[in-house]
């Protein structure tokens, strides 16, 4: 989840893993780091990370990268790496409540080269909420 230790948006801690439920509240204005979401709307932000991938010494290396560009030194590929998540994206107002299954393919983009990949989902298409409550 997002948070604003070392003034970085994420932090890879055990105290910001997510095991069950990130919960959004909402607020006057958009804050990432305190996990609310504006009034007139807002960004909800969240990261997986693919960890334990492979293991990779080297006394050439003085310096090594933590991102995709490593996975051509270990000879691990892009389907090797591959993974689907699916989660609920749930709004409960003080009225009702909206649910939304989402799934994605990871990772996108060009990892191998970029060193990173993002996605900003932002055409719905294809989502549906339905109301629960």
């Amino acid at each position: 989840m997002p948070n604003s230790e070392a003034k970085r948006l994420y932090s890879y801690d055990k105290q910001f893993l997510v095991e069950e439920k990130l919960t959004y509240k909402g607020a006057s204005q958009s804050s990432t780091t305190n996990l609310e979401i504006g009034s007139k709307g807002g960004t909800a932000l969240i990261r997986f990370s693919n960890s334990d991938i492979a293991k990779y010494t080297s006394s050439k290396d003085t310096e090594i990268i933590h991102d995709g560009t490593w996975l051509k030194k270990v000879g691990t590929t892009r389907e090797e790496i591959g993974f689907t998540v699916s989660f609920d994206f749930t709004i409960e107002t003080t009225k009702n409540k909206y649910k939304a299954n989402i799934t994605l393919d990871l990772p996108t983009g060009n990892l191998e080269e970029e060193g990173k990949c993002y996605l900003e989902k932002t055409d719905m298409k294809g989502i549906v909420f339905k109301r629960v409550k």
